[in-house]
């Protein structure tokens, strides 16, 4: 960590772009297009859809309304459906008024949900309980507010005696945490089950957030609940208990990110002991680099007040320096006064504590962690973050198709923002074909550093990067980016472009984000794999000025290539200077992949004529 000035104490710090992602709960006062639209310009990243409340009915036309929004701030969000997971509860009381324990005081715990409770006699969902707890056990209710010392349990009759360590209310339907106790309840219920399959699964949503996570075969399983529509939806494991942290590092190889929720894991350990969990699981987050998501009571007093206390300020610093992805709010947007004030404010906190952070320091520890011996992809990524260090880079470009390059990048911490240009695949059937792209841009917005650009009124929503719709029957539109020919994949998991498309695109992507930056940066850093299939990604990545970059044009040429009337040049890509290319957007009209292949063509062959290089194209696949 880099102690900051007094300068930078009294008067800030110059610190222009938040890259920690924030997540917004939508609810009864955040759901509506206007309240959506000053979220998303606040700096919300991600909108949280608690199916713990709420129907599908209500729940989809929060997600029209986010829809909308997303279209009228041209900004991207990605959309998080948090299960309710399997849950204990207590049961209804006589009268349905809450009643009094009182410290001291013997109550019969039955396992018969239908009984009605009283002062002496209190109903739990849970069939096993007498089965699982032992004497000397402790039984929390409502929130860890009220705490049962088990005094003996009778399997036989599904009962258990307990005493009351403390005086408290105790309300019809309150949850119950069995600290030390590993519970014998499904991964997903029915309720969790019908939600993904009639909900998630339609409205291609990009996360999950599953609750109670405790093992490894719980992600198997829905994954298998998902199916092979939803095999691209990603799974956040929520770890909630005891045996969720003893199965970590097993959870964390089967999920695609963590969420730290504080609130039930505080009653399943020791509060003293929340904050080495919590470091320890960013840690590990980090060093295999999946994101991870820091939640529950991060700025809870601003439900109510327009200022959060100062032991929220720091606890949000806090997870940003011990290197999370991303923060949470739950009822602060969810239910409070000030929803969009909340984000404004965690937003400044994240920029302040990333503006303090030793990013050599934090790149040599990540460095040292790294698994040995590294992937080819893995070292390309580690390199352009050193390259983009040491030539004092305002910003990293990225060419992915599903993310995973750019998530490798911010892996290492950059000091710089890294720009994902999240590249469409096109794909074909006997009827449709498709250009996906959107949902892997989205996806992004779980990742620290991976910064969104505010698009123009031209283009919708997109991660720094223009917008590739799904494509109508008989005939495809990229709307805001031509791409001649769409990008396979290669062996080291990197992209290439139809050279003439690429300064196309990213003059049409990155002036809106980085043209403050353009004026005074240096350079800028594209990590790119070279050479065919069978070739090692060059290990130093290119270095493109950025006066070059905003210029008229560039033109990419990769290595063993001969430019026209010149010989082969060395290095991993080489840059020249050309008039700008205009492709053409295509006629509404093609029908069929061959029609579109050959336009392509001829597209093509009208940019190499403005602009002369000897640049190939990568064919789709047959």
């Amino acid at each position: 960590m880099v102690h900051p000035g007094l300068e930078a104490i009294l008067f800030g710090t110059p610190a222009h772009i938040c890259k920690t992602k924030i997540v917004c709960t939508l609810g009864p006062v955040s759901r509506s297009v206007e309240v959506i639209e000053e979220l998303l310009r606040a700096g919300m990243s991600v909108a949280r859809f608690n199916f713990s409340h709420g129907s599908h009915d209500y729940h989809q036309e929060t997600l029209d309304n986010l829809k909308q929004a997303m279209a009228n701030t041209n900004m991207l969000c990605a959309v998080m459906l948090d299960t309710k997971g399997p849950e204990i509860r207590t049961g209804f009381l006589k009268d349905g008024k809450p009643v009094k324990l009182v410290s001291g005081n013997e109550v019969t715990i039955t396992t018969d949900y239908d009984a009605v409770g009283d002062e002496s006699l209190i109903a739990v969902s849970y069939k096993k309980l007498a089965e699982d707890v032992r004497p000397g056990s402790h039984i929390l209710c409502a929130d860890g507010s009220i705490v049962l010392e088990v005094l003996s349990a009778d399997p036989a009759s599904g009962t258990v005696r307990a005493k009351c360590v403390n005086s408290a209310m105790l309300g019809e339907r309150k949850n119950v945490n069995l600290p030390g106790v590993v519970v014998d309840l499904p991964t997903l219920t029915a309720k969790d089950e019908e939600d993904l399959q009639n909900w998630g699964i339609p409205n291609e949503i990009d996360a999950i957030a599953a609750s109670f996570v405790r093992k490894p075969q719980d992600i198997d399983y829905i994954r298998k609940v998902l199916g092979p529509k939803g095999a691209g939806i990603h799974i956040i494991s929520k770890i909630e208990n005891q045996e969720g942290i003893a199965n970590f590092d097993a959870i964390l190889e089967k999920s695609d990110g963590i969420m730290v929720a504080r609130g039930d894991l505080g009653m399943e350990i020791p509060t003293e002991k929340i904050f080495l969990a919590q470091k320890m699981m960013i840690q590990k987050c980090n060093i295999a680099g999946k994101p991870v998501i820091t939640a529950t009571q991060m700025l809870e007093s601003m439900g109510k007040s327009p200022r959060p206390t100062r032991a929220e300020a720091a606890d949000v610093a806090n997870a940003v320096l011990d290197g999370t992805d991303c923060v949470m709010l739950s009822g602060e947007t969810a239910a409070g006064d000030y929803p969009v004030k909340a984000v404004e404010v965690m937003n400044s906190i994240c920029k302040e504590a990333e503006a303090s952070i030793d990013y050599s320091t934090l790149f040599a520890s990540i460095l040292r962690q790294a698994p040995m011996p590294m992937s080819p992809l893995e070292s390309l990524a580690s390199s352009a973050v050193r390259t983009a260090h040491k030539v004092h880079a305002s910003l990293i470009v990225v060419l992915t198709r599903k993310g995973e390059t750019a998530r490798l990048v911010a892996k290492y911490k950059p000091v710089v923002p890294i720009l994902t240009v999240a590249v469409p695949m096109l794909t074909s059937d006997s009827l449709t074909w498709t250009c996906s792209g959107e949902r892997p841009a989205q996806q992004c917005n779980f990742v620290r550093g991976l910064v969104r650009s505010p698009l123009t009124k031209r283009r919708p929503c997109a991660l720094a990067a223009p917008s590739f719709q799904a494509t109508s029957r008989r005939r495809t539109l990229c709307r805001h980016a031509w791409i001649p020919r769409p990008v396979t994949a290669r062996r080291s998991g990197l992209f290439h472009l139809k050279s003439q498309s690429l300064p196309h695109l990213l003059s049409r992507s990155l002036p809106s984000l980085t043209s403050a930056a353009a004026n005074t940066a240096d350079s800028i850093c594209f990590p790119t794999s070279v050479g065919r299939a069978s070739s090692a990604p060059s290990a130093v990545p290119p270095i493109l000025p950025a006066a070059e970059l905003f210029g008229a044009g560039v033109c990419w040429r990769l290595p063993g290539e001969a430019p026209a009337g010149g010989n082969a040049a060395g290095g991993p890509l080489s840059l020249s200077h050309a008039p700008p290319c205009s492709p053409q957007p295509p006629p509404p009209a093609l029908r069929g992949l061959g029609q579109l292949r050959r336009w392509a063509d001829e597209a093509a062959g009208r940019c190499l004529r403005a602009a002369p290089c000897a640049c190939r194209g990568v064919h789709p696949r047959r």
